[in-house]
């Protein structure tokens, strides 16, 4: 038996009906969520698989393994993806039990109701910020983008995560310009940043606000934000032909001086309160000073012309 809904198909085959992949790849099925229920689709060994033909067709988006238990799809009207309706239907103990079925199928967690195709597709789009840059200021990040071409959006929204850890949004309020400054860096590492557009949607479940995929970059920090005080502090001539002094009111005991690629250009041990640094051969641009004085870091950018 077929039964459709708005934007997918729920195929259940039973006694006397078939579905071969030969009729998927002649355009059976052309949803853009697709749910398929039958014995062995899920089983990825077979090497004609139905669930995988109708992915692979090129005429559908996604095909989900669902009836024990049911699917979950009701989030995506509220801006979730698709990933978020397989979380919430493989844990189904947490947040759904299926009520047509027996024990055997509400116990335990249903991982088997596999989803095939992108996580990240949704129902609604809106069309991304581009151009992410990024100046790295050594104690913040100064973000720019160029502007998204969807109409009417309300702003951005500003995410950042040190490499192999997880996204944290870091504006409080949605961001009405085209740039932003992070000011609160936990540590020294590399970072990547995403920006998204935001829309205020109303549909018929309720209104929200909806965030567009993201458009990114990414910066690498080599002092640790954490070790700098207060203490005098001077570098000159800034900007410099490659020669200018650091001086400080403490011991200076270490210099350590960056490329823009963040490569160790000059490390200097000078163990006194005043060092004349040579970087003549250096090329033209933005290099970044850390200072060690009496156990404590500062930093500094020179530009070198």
């Amino acid at each position: 038996m077929l039964y459709r809904l708005p934007m997918m198909f729920i195929v259940r085959l039973k006694d006397g009906t078939s579905l071969t992949t030969a009729e998927v790849a002649a355009g059976y099925n052309e949803s853009t969520f697709t749910m398929l229920f039958g014995s062995y689709f899920g089983d990825w060994d077979v090497s004609n698989n139905l669930m995988r033909a109708i992915v692979a067709n090129g005429r559908t988006l996604s095909c989900s393994w669902a009836g024990r238990p049911n699917w979950h799809y009701h989030t995506m009207a509220q801006g979730d993806n698709i990933g978020a309706s397989a979380l919430m239907s493989q844990d189904m103990n947490s947040d759904y039990l299926s009520l047509t079925l027996g024990a055997g199928f509400v116990t335990g967690e249903g991982v088997h109701v596999t989803q095939l195709g992108d996580p990240s597709l949704r129902m609604y789009y809106i069309i991304p910020p581009t151009d992410v840059e990024i100046v790295n200021n050594v104690s913040d990040a100064e973000l720019s983008w160029t502007a998204s071409l969807d109409a009417e959006i309300e702003g951005y929204n500003i995410y950042r995560r040190p490499i192999d850890d997880l996204w944290v949004k870091v504006n409080e309020e949605i961001v009405t310009s085209t740039g932003f400054i992070d000011e609160d860096l936990p540590d020294s590492g590399e970072y990547h940043y995403l920006i998204k557009a935001v829309k205020l949607k109303t549909d018929s479940s309720r209104t929200f606000f909806n965030e567009s995929l993201g458009a990114w970059g990414s910066t690498n920090f080599y002092a640790s934000i954490n070790e700098e005080v207060n203490f005098d502090l001077s570098l000159y001539p800034n900007p410099s032909d490659g020669f200018f002094t650091i001086q400080s009111d403490r011991l200076i005991e270490l210099i350590e001086i960056y490329s823009p690629n963040g490569q160790l250009v000059q490390a200097i041990t000078p163990l006194n309160n005043l060092q004349k640094v040579d970087l003549n051969q250096v090329k033209a641009g933005v290099y970044f000073v850390r200072i060690k004085a009496n156990g404590v870091w500062r930093n500094k950018r020179v530009v070198i012309q």
